[in-house]
């Protein structure tokens, strides 16, 4: 996948921004998630995202995935499930109550298979000159 322009400026950006060995906490969409509005045009997956970091000088630290795609409310099973639980006629508490459970419990982190969404650490690498710079100021 090519990796948009715009996305490397604005990484190299935040960068900036950031000190010496600072760290960098970031979400972007995978190709798994669905493409819900014309601004969200972008989507990464792990190798992409470490591929523009790397270039920015960032070292990709940790990932998660976020976000099981199975459990979202756009996964046609989980949205039936609801609609079976909640809708116009009536609304059954306690069921809702236990839906709402299993998918805090097992929607939020997902694997690398199922993640609609990475969550990632990354940290300013600097070089030996930016270290020189710093110790002078």
């Amino acid at each position: 996948m090519t990796v948009k322009p715009s996305a490397k400026i604005g990484v190299e950006k935040i960068r900036d921004l950031l000190k010496s060995n600072g760290s960098l906490v970031l979400s972007v969409p995978t190709p798994r998630a669905p493409m819900l509005h014309p601004g969200h045009v972008q989507h990464f997956t792990a190798g992409d995202l470490g591929e523009v970091l790397a270039e920015a000088r960032l070292q990709l630290t940790e990932i998660v995935y976020h976000l099981d795609f199975r459990l979202s409310r756009y996964s046609r099973g989980w949205s039936s499930l609801l609609r079976l639980f909640e809708n116009r006629i009536w609304t059954i508490h306690p069921a809702m109550q236990v839906l709402k459970v299993i998918h805090y419990r097992y929607a939020m982190r997902a694997s690398a298979k199922y993640g609609c969404r990475i969550v990632a650490r990354a940290v300013r690498v600097s070089s030996h000159r930016e270290t020189e710079s710093d110790a002078n100021n």
